[in-house]
C-alpha cells in the first residue's frame, strides 16, 4: 500500500546571528539603565573575558560644542572572524547627546524620536565577514550645544566567530567620559575644516600620504593616533604656499607602538595669538 504523508506545518528558527548581522536592536551598547550588551544573545563568555581590545579612537580630551569630530571604533581580537559593533552617546539626563552620521556603508544610524538616544552600529556590509585579526568603522559625532555638560559615551563590540550561530563569540564593552571645554573656539584653523586636503590611506599601519594646499607659506603640525590611544607628532614645520605631497614610512619613524594608526590632526599653525585653543 502506498503511504501518502501530509505536510501539516513547518517550524522556522531563525539564527540570531543571522539576523543581527544586519545590525543589533537598539538598549545593547552597554548604556544605562539596563546595561545591557550583546552578551543578551552570545552568552557564551562573560563581557571583556577575551584577549581582544575594544577602543573609541580620535575622542577629544574636552569637547567645543557644536563642533564635529571624526571618530573611530576599533575591535581588535586574533580569534576573530566577523565583527559587529553599537554605540551611544548620551548626557546626564541619561538623553542624547549631540549628533552621529555614517560615512559609508559600513555604519548606519538609528535614530531615536526627539531627544531620544541614537545609536550607532554596524551595517550587513561591516560585519567584515570572514577578515581577521580586526576590524576599524568611521563615524562623525557633532557636539551637543553649549551648557549640555559632560557627555558619555558606551560602547559593545562582537568579535564573532562566523559560524552561523551567536555561539563562542566574545564580547566587548567600554565607556568614555569626556567633558564640555569652557573657553572658546578662538581659532577654526584646522585642515579638515576649510582646506582641500585628503590623506591615504587612513587608517594605516605602514605608509601614509598627506596631500594638502596652502593659500600662503604656513607652519604645519600633523599628528596621528595609534589603537591603544597614544598620540605622536609626525610633522612640524613650515611649508610652501600650493600643494604640497607628504609621505611618512611609520615603519621607521620607531614609534614604538601598534600596528594600527590613524592621522587625528593636520593643523596649521600661526603666531601664538592666532593659535587655536582648547583647554
Amino acid at each position: 500500500m502506498k503511504k501518502i504523508f501530509k505536510i501539516i506545518g513547518v517550524i522556522v528558527i531563525p539564527l540570531i546571528l543571522s539576523a543581527y548581522s544586519t545590525g543589533p536592536p537598539d538598549g545593547y551598547a552597554g548604556d544605562p539603565p539596563n546595561y545591557n550588551n550583546c552578551t543578551s544573545c552570545h552568552n557564551s563568555f562573560p563581557p571583556n573575558s577575551g584577549d581582544g581590545t575594544l577602543n573609541l579612537l580620535n575622542l577629544p580630551g574636552k569637547y567645543v560644542p557644536e563642533q564635529e569630530y571624526t571618530i573611530f571604533v576599533f575591535l581588535k581580537d586574533t580569534l576573530g572572524l566577523r565583527w559587529g559593533f553599537e554605540m551611544t552617546v548620551i548626557d546626564s539626563t541619561g538623553f542624547q547627546a549631540g549628533e552621529m552620521i555614517n560615512t559609508d556603508n559600513t555604519v548606519q544610524i538609528s535614530q531615536g524620536s526627539g531627544n531620544l538616544r541614537d545609536y550607532a552600529k554596524h551595517t550587513s556590509i561591516g560585519t567584515f565577514p570572514g577578515q581577521q585579526d580586526s576590524a576599524i568603522w568611521e563615524l562623525k559625532w557633532t557636539a551637543p550645544i553649549q551648557g549640555t555638560g559632560t557627555v558619555y559615551f558606551y560602547l559593545a563590540g562582537n568579535a564573532a566567530n562566523n559560524n552561523g550561530v551567536p555561539s563562542g563569540d566574545y564580547i566587548y564593552t567600554k565607556q568614555f567620559t569626556i567633558p564640555e571645554s569652557t573657553l572658546a573656539l578662538k581659532e577654526k584653523n584646522s585642515l579638515s575644516r576649510g582646506f582641500n586636503f585628503n590623506i591615504y590611506p587612513n587608517p594605516a599601519s605602514k605608509r601614509i600620504q598627506v596631500v594638502f594646499n596652502l593659500g600662503n607659506p604656513s607652519k604645519v603640525r600633523i599628528k596621528l593616533i595609534d589603537v591603544s590611544g597614544r598620540t605622536f607628532d609626525i610633522y612640524k614645520g613650515f611649508l610652501k604656499e600650493g600643494k604640497n605631497v607628504l609621505n611618512f614610512n611609520l615603519d621607521k619613524m620607531n614609534l614604538n607602538s601598534s600596528s594600527y594608526y590613524i592621522v587625528t590632526e593636520v593643523r596649521k599653525l600661526r603666531l601664538k595669538k592666532h593659535i587655536l585653543i582648547i583647554k
